[in-house]
């Protein structure tokens, strides 16, 4: 089994500090599949690039009865790297507005892409380089509501049938869908949100 864990640096815009993981194909799947039945906040991420060129994200974690997310559409200008970039940092967004409701202990969030992955330990200039800034300034306000929570972005192999990344891939075909027609897709409460409702998006 091989782990790959990198912490993000303390030395960006804000002061940070979350745990990334890119581990074994099986043992990262093995962990994917226990995570709904473990305590703490557990969201699922999925960034795509259509044949039509539409880019679009989507996040969806298990709330109360049924599941629950924020997707957008962003424009036709950026790649699929942008949008595995921005639904990382909107999944850590989407925590610390949870956090002001409740305490979390440990969030979780699942990410088929290894490179936006690394791309989140790092604020340097270049592709992806905003989302980076908005993970770092995400987690600082989710530990301004809870300190001690233990915050990790794990990679795992998607098209496994795991209920959660099955929903957020069904809600990136939906994204420019309008938000009623998503809500009955999805049998919960749906953000719709544009790319600019992201700070510092560009």
């Amino acid at each position: 089994m091989r782990v790959e864990e990198i912490y993000l640096l303390e030395d960006g815009p804000t002061e940070v500090g979350a745990r990334t993981s890119i581990a074994d194909a099986e043992w990262a799947e093995q962990e994917a599949w226990k995570a709904e039945s473990q305590p703490g906040l557990v969201l699922w991420t999925d960034g795509s690039r259509d044949e039509n060129g539409a880019v679009g994200y989507a996040v969806a974690w298990w709330k109360r009865q049924s599941w629950a997310g924020r997707k957008a559409h962003m424009e036709y200008y950026q790649v699929a790297y942008d949008a595995e970039c921005a639904t990382i940092a909107r999944a850590l967004d989407a925590a610390a507005d949870r956090a002001k409701r409740r305490k979390l202990g440990r969030v979780r969030i699942f990410t088929d892409a290894q490179a936006a992955i690394k791309r989140m330990t790092h604020g340097e200039p270049g592709p992806g380089q905003t989302y980076a800034l908005q993970a770092r300034q995400a987690i600082a306000a989710l530990r301004k509501q809870e300190p001690a929570v233990k915050i990790e972005i794990r990679w795992y192999r998607a098209h496994k049938g795991i209920p959660g990344n099955e929903v957020a891939e069904a809600a990136i075909q939906r994204v420019g869908r309008p938000r009623r027609r998503m809500a009955e897709a999805c049998g919960q409460e749906w953000a719709t949100a544009h790319a600019a409702d992201l700070p510092g998006a560009p």
